[in-house]
């Protein structure tokens, strides 16, 4: 989407808390980028995370160890 194309008015903001209008919709458009970006493929990446995917969501584990297994076995630089 290009800066022009955003409405001038915003008239609703959608608050997904609990993860039941927009499920995985996050997730998935981040697997799909980083797919794109760095040729990892999803279905891959996804097998590394989903280990970790519930300590992370109730915050058991930080953002940073939630990514260190792709971080560590595809010698990512952490620092774009």
């Amino acid at each position: 989407m290009i800066i022009k194309d955003i409405p001038k008015t915003i008239t609703t903001i959608a608050f997904d808390l609990g993860g039941v209008l927009f499920e995985g919709l996050t997730e998935n458009f981040t697997y799909k980028r980083i797919e794109r970006d760095f040729g990892i493929k999803e279905h891959d990446l996804e097998a590394l995370l989903k280990p970790n995917y519930s300590s992370f969501l109730t915050g058991k584990i930080t953002e940073d160890i939630f990514w260190l297994p792709a971080v560590r076995k595809y010698n990512l630089d952490i620092n774009l």
